[in-house]
Order: structure tokens, then sequence, then C-alpha cells
């Protein structure tokens, strides 16, 4: 705006003065061309998805034909040549280095040719200031003195714009460490009560049910307490789910209850909890394997991230946990990080990653949990199309959840922000922040997440196992080509950090 304002002055200024007249002909319509390209980009780039580099170089090419004309028509050795710092500052801020480069050299040569063309003597100055008093010497060195101020101009905008840069890339990592924080404390206060009951003495604590001897209260959830049991007859150490009264009362939940342990009845893997017996004593309640080691929500509260073998060997386990439910026609549907557990390594045993509660796990065409039009599983983890009116469910919905779970462990942070409904519209419509934003990690890893985080579930993996093992080459900087074109599509469609 302040060029074209200075080239409209200027040219009318011209008319007052008695200059080559073919010369003030071309700055004329320099100007006018300049007018109607800066009209025409204002009109154009109010949608700003129509803004391109290249057209604003257009513009600022016809700025500096004007520039050009206005020193050729008030002097070489007057001040017009000045004019010519406002359009090689703006593009010395442009994101094409090579563009500024060109750009400036284009603006430079303009003036610098002719100057010097004259200070040898070749070309007659035509400008109404000519530099007559001048020798040679000083006309050489005038010439130089201007593409000095031209070099500098340029070099302080390339500057400016790598120090903007750098502030905005300083405030996004602090905006980034800022959501990571707030996970970290979300999870935490998730964590809380069973981080404070954890081996306390409960209610039922040194009471029997069934053939179990209750011990220590292990946690507490909204079905009930989990308490640390053993069994009398065997003296077999396990881990007692008791529903609490109010959910007793409800032949539902009790229904749920046995549902979940006739669908764990069928999944044989090791990386799926054991469930013993269902019981409805005075109190209904579910025995299963007593694990010892800690689950992943906690590993991450303490250590933030995984490295990337580790989240390799994570999701190699947890996917045979999750193909066996599958084939078994069974979707866990609440995966998350405080149902992935790992035990600690034995004299006997290497730790094992298992996975932890089927409560509203569902066969696939039958649906087996009560919902009381309830969503189901843990908001950020809860695929885009379980969130649909009439929701479709298959095996990928699960996957869905395990590549949230890849990225958290991964990043430290989670893919989708926000708590509530805000959580849940990120995750409909949100694209997350590339993974390698976060951490350094090879760039097919940000291709093989896109892929496990696909909005439309016909573009996920199709198994849990194929998704670890493509997060394995990947870690290695390798990916097959038809799963990187397909994870470039995704990305071209929806890129990193974009919205629906």
């Amino acid at each position: 705006m302040v060029s074209g304002a200075l080239a409209v002055v200027g040219c009318g200024a011209s008319f007052l003065f008695d200059g080559h007249a073919l010369v003030r002909l071309v700055f004329a319509a320099s100007v006018a061309a300049l007018l109607a390209g800066y009209v025409a980009l204002w009109l154009h780039t109010r949608d700003l998805t129509n803004y391109t580099p290249a057209k604003a170089v257009a513009v600022i090419t016809v700025c500096n034909l004007a520039g050009i004309s206005a020193s050729l028509y008030y002097g070489l050795y007057s001040p017009a040549p000045m004019i010519l710092m406002l359009p090689i500052a703006f593009i010395g801020l442009s994101s094409s280095g090579a563009g500024a480069m060109a750009a400036y050299a284009f603006a430079a040569s303009s003036i610098g040719v002719p100057m010097g063309l004259v200070a040898v003597g070749l070309l007659d100055d035509p400008g109404l200031v000519r530099a007559g008093s001048l020798s040679a010497l000083g006309l050489v060195l005038y010439t130089g003195l201007v593409q000095a101020v031209y070099a500098a101009c340029f070099v302080y905008a390339r500057a400016s714009r790598r120090a903007t840069l750098a502030a905005v890339e300083g405030l996004e990592r602090a905006l980034r460490q800022v959501e990571a924080r707030e996970d970290l404390l979300e999870e935490a206060n998730l964590a809380l009560d069973e981080a404070l009951l954890g081996g306390s003495q409960g209610p039922m604590t040194g009471s029997d049910l069934g053939d179990w001897r209750l011990a220590a209260l292990l946690g507490r959830g909204a079905m009930g307490d989990v308490y640390a049991a053993v069994r009398r007859s065997d003296n077999l150490h396990g881990a007692l789910k008791v529903l609490n009264p109010v959910v007793a009362s409800d032949p539902e939940a009790i229904q749920l209850m046995r549902r979940e342990v006739d669908l764990l009845s069928r999944v044989t893997s090791p990386h799926v909890v054991r469930v013993y017996e269902v019981g409805v004593d005075a109190m209904p309640w579910v025995s299963m394997e007593r694990l010892r080691g800690e689950d992943l929500s906690a590993l991450l509260r303490r250590e933030r991230t995984m490295s990337p073998d580790q989240v390799v060997d994570l999701l190699e386990q947890v996917g045979d946990g999750l193909d066996a439910a599958h084939r078994q026609r069974i979707l866990h549907r609440d995966l998350k990080p405080s149902n992935l557990f790992r035990t600690a390594a034995t004299r006997e045993e290497p730790a094992l990653w298992k996975i932890l509660d089927f409560g509203v796990a569902k066969q696939l065409g039958q649906d087996l949990t009560v919902t009381r039009g309830q969503m189901l599983g843990t908001p950020g983890y809860i695929p885009p199309e379980a969130l649909e009116r009439n929701p479709q469910l298959d095996e990928r919905a699960d996957i869905w959840a395990l590549a949230v779970v890849a990225y958290r462990a991964l990043t430290g942070t989670r893919p989708f922000h926000g708590i509530g409904h805000d959580l849940i519209l990120s995750v409909v419509r949100d694209q997350p922040e590339r993974p390698t934003t976060w951490v350094d990690l090879p760039g097919a890893v940000d291709e093989v997440i896109a892929v496990g985080l696909a909005k439309d579930p016909r573009e996920r993996f199709a198994t849990a196992a194929g998704f670890a093992r493509a997060m394995a080459e990947a870690v290695d900087g390798r990916i097959d080509p038809p799963l990187q074109r397909q994870a470039r599509r995704l990305l071209d469609q929806l890129p990193w950090g974009g919205r629906v």
C-alpha cells in the first residue's frame, strides 16, 4: 500500500516537470499496471486459500518496474532509486529464498546496469536530476553505494524473516509444552483415586466371597472396587472386582459382568488378562489373575515418553492380544493406557503387556453392552465412527485407539486435545500435529500414524499386527511404497494440524 501510494504521488508529480516524455509515459503505464495488480491481488486473495507466493511476486515485479521507470524519469542519481527498497524489503520476507533472491537481483540490476552505463559514458542520463558535477569515479562509487543499500535492505529483510520464524517456532514449542503438561495433569487427576487407594484397607478387606479371601484394596472404578484376593482351596493369588451396591442392584449390570467373563473365556492369548470365575454371592464379583507391575498410564506419568523400540514392543504384544480377541469377533472398545498393563519381569517369565477390562466389549454383529443411550469408552480414544448416530464398528475401531496410544507413548502428548465436548469435536474434525513435531523420529513414523488415525476406518490397517509391523519398519526408516502412497494421499486430503 505504501509503495502504491508513493507511485501515484510520484507519477502525478512527474507532470509538473519537463522531463523525458517517453519515460514519463512508461512511468504512468507502470503505475497503472501496479494499481491494477494490487486491486486484483486483493480481490483474489480475500479467500486466503487462493494466495500463492507466485501471485505476490508478480505484483512486486510490476512494482519494481514502476520504481525503475520513476528512477529513469527523475534521475538515476536522484533519491528516486531508493523507492526500490520497499519492494526489495517486501520480497525479502518471502518464504521462497530462491524467489526472493531472483526478485532482488532483478530490481538491483535494473538500476545498477543503467547507472553503470551512465558512469562509463555509454548511456546518456535521461533523468531530470543528473550527476553532471561528479567525476567518473564518483559516479561509480555512487552506483556502488546504491547497490550496497539495496543489498543491506535485502539482507535485513531475510534476517528479519528468520528472527520472526524463530520467535513463532519458540511460541509453538511453548504452547505444545503447555498442552503436554495439561495432558499429563489430566491423566494424573484421573489416576489420583487409584493411587491413593492402592494397598489400603477396603470395606470388604478380610471378607470371603465364594472361595476367595479378600485382602488389600487395589483400586476403585465406576463399576466397583478391585481387591487383592487369595483362593483358599489352592492358595492361588488373584484379584476380585466387586460391584458396588448401586451397580449390583441393577440386573443389567450383573448381566454385563457375566458377558465380560464369557467373552474373555474365548480369547487365548498371553497378552489378555485371564478371568477365572464369576459369582453372585452377597455381592456380585468376578475373579481374575493378579498382575504385578504397572499400567501404561503410570509408566507415562513417570517417564512421559517411551523409546520407539519400546513402543514397537508394546504394539506387537498388545496387537497379538487384540487380534486374538478380533478372531473371536470381539471388540475391546475402551483401549487406553490405563487398560494396558506391563507385568514385572521374573526369573521364570519376561515382562509382558496385557490388555485389561473388556467391560464395554462388543461382539461383532451383536451388541453385548448395556448402553442406556450413553457413549461408551474414553473420550480421546473413541474413534470418529463411534460418535455417529448409528455407529457400525469393526476391528479397526480398536486399531484407531491403539494408534492413539502409540502417538501418546511416542510424543508425550495426546493427539487430540480438549475436555468433554471439545475433545469429542477434536477427534471428529482435527488432524493432530505430526508426531515428529514433538520428538525426533524417522519421517516414516508420521506416515504410519497417519494411516492408523485415518478418519475413515476403511483407510486404516486391517489388523493390529499389521500396524505393529509397519511401525517396526518405520522406526528403522522403512515403509512399504503402497502404504506410503496411502498415507500421503490421506495427508493431502487432511494435512497435519488441519481441520475437516
